[in-house]
């Protein structure tokens, strides 16, 4: 029991909930063109595919009988992490860490047995069911933990959960076990870590998140071909090929139980902030493959070819990225500008590049719109709603779907609230980040809306099922804005509505 901190509460869903570290080597590759100062190599380097899976378990399963701890390991990592991205002392952020989160566990027991499908809820789902499967990436600073309750939630109720961390050097620290024993520690990444060798140009950090963005196509890529080989039946050689090592399970980790158990046809994207960006860039139907890096490939001593090629233009619902829909909370859409770059020819420049240049191709560039054909469900934060440049540019997004898309407010919530952390230090989200919403409430209120959602009563649903008021359209009300709150506290306020 946490002694500075809140304890995660439990699933509020019929399942019971397991969970499990996924680690898996993949071939290497590297995008953009930054490097680090440090030693010289690419910054953007993709070897192993990380994530949690969050599922529903049988109840009777007790799996190793522990939890995950919430914080990577070792703490000071992870506070240098934390310190380079918020830009305080090490010195302080240590014990914070230490006593505010070190004794906090993710709800839900490792390697539990993946559920029937009877149990608990025989009645609505026959044995050896299949489960929808939603991917999940992280926002800025976050990691595959941070977001432990909503994914958690999400699994309560029947879907498997894959949340992502990215190596890209967005969250605070994440360690990268290789195949061959070796491990590296990617941390945050500050502007000043970077450079760019002539006749690269040197990118702002804006800049830089696009590219970072290409790492983490190529992640949700790689989470998507080992869970397919997980559903395919080679459960027990990729437990087997897991790079992290669980005290207590055996060496397929439980995953030989896992073939046909995935729904294909229901497969979700979501993600918060960067992690929201990085759903809707996976949706844009300009989305390059790029399945190369610099570097070589792995069980091979041939180096590859390993500039980013443009293999096809790519849309939800393809082979390659098979998503029938999208839940974005809280997007940070600055890295996806309106409008976005098409080229004609088969190489693709740096997404870094400029509408006014295109870096290191011939290729002519030619705008075009935002162009997604999947349903999207888009949350924002009160915070968010008014800033209102930024409101602005989501609902041109919105606008821009081709298919059914909702469009919300959650009212008296900040950027975070939609992570684990106002759970944790709810004491310190509302009175030091200015959050009015109950943490708890909050929670509800915008899973809720994913179940709506992901289960397609949209239209019908108590939440979703609403026109929009005339004027919300626009976000805030008269006498909203400009320093005054938005009201009233927890209303789910609807700005765009397929209905």
């Amino acid at each position: 029991m946490p002694l500075f901190s809140h304890s995660l509460p439990t699933y509020t869903g019929p399942y019971t909930v397991g969970t499990l570290d996924l680690e898996i080597p993949v071939e290497k590759q590297s995008f953009g063109t930054a490097k680090l100062k440090s030693n010289n190599e690419p910054a953007l380097v993709l070897e192993t595919s990380l994530f949690t899976l969050f599922y529903p378990s049988s109840p009777l399963s007790k799996g190793t009988g522990k939890q995950i701890k919430w914080l990577e390991r070792p703490l000071t990592m992870t506070a240098d992490g934390y310190s380079r991205f918020t830009n305080k002392s090490n010195w302080a952020l240590i014990p914070a860490l230490w006593l505010g989160g070190a004794a906090v566990r993710v709800s839900g027991l490792i390697g539990a047995t993946l559920s029937s499908g009877g149990g608990l809820i025989s009645e609505k789902a026959p044995a050896d069911s299949k489960f929808p499967l939603v991917i999940f990436s992280h926002g800025l600073s976050g990691t595959r933990t941070t977001y432990s309750n909503f994914a958690g939630e999400l699994a309560s109720r029947g879907y498997i959960v894959a949340a992502l961390e990215s190596r890209d050097g967005s969250g605070p620290a994440t360690i990268v076990n290789v195949s061959d024993g070796s491990k590296k520690v990617v941390k945050y990444l500050r502007t000043s870590d970077l450079y760019y060798p002539p006749p690269n140009p040197q990118l702002s950090q804006l800049e830089f998140r696009k590219e970072q963005l290409l790492l983490r196509l190529a992640e949700v890529d790689a989470a998507l071909g080992i869970l397919r080989r997980i559903d395919g039946g080679e459960g027990s050689i990729v437990g087997a090929e897991c790079t992290r090592r669980q005290k207590g399970l055996g060496d397929d980790l439980g995953l030989g139980l896992w073939k046909d158990r995935i729904d294909w046809t229901k497969c979700f994207m979501a993600g918060h902030s960067f992690g929201g960006a990085t759903t809707v860039r996976l949706f844009v139907s300009t989305a390059c493959a790029l399945r190369r890096g610099r570097g070589r490939a792995r069980g091979s001593d041939k180096p590859g070819v390993f500039l980013p090629i443009q293999l096809q233009a790519l849309r939800a619902g393809s082979p390659q990225f098979p998503f029938v829909g999208g839940i974005t909370l809280d997007p940070w859409v600055d890295p996806i500008p309106p409008a976005q770059l098409a080229f004609a020819g088969d190489t693709a420049p740096s997404s870094a590049a400029s509408s006014a240049t295109v870096v290191g191709t011939n290729a002519s560039p030619t705008k075009v719109g935002i162009d997604i054909g999947v349903p999207l469900l888009v949350i924002n934060s009160e915070a968010f709603t008014v800033w209102t440049e930024h409101f602005k540019v989501v609902k041109d997004i919105v606008t821009a779907v081709k298919a059914d898309c909702w469009f919300l407010t959650l009212v008296g919530s900040i950027h975070i609230s939609f992570s684990d952390f106002p759970l944790i230090q709810p004491y310190l989200m509302s009175k030091l980040a200015g959050a009015r919403i109950n943490p708890k409430q909050g929670l509800k209120d915008f899973v809720d809306a994913s179940v709506e959602f992901l289960t397609g009563g949209g239209i019908d649903g108590k939440i979703l099922g609403r026109k929009v008021i005339e004027g919300d359209e626009n976000g805030t009300r008269p006498g909203e804005g400009e320093g005054k709150p938005m009201e009233p506290v927890g209303e789910l306020r609807l700005h765009h509505s397929p209905l």
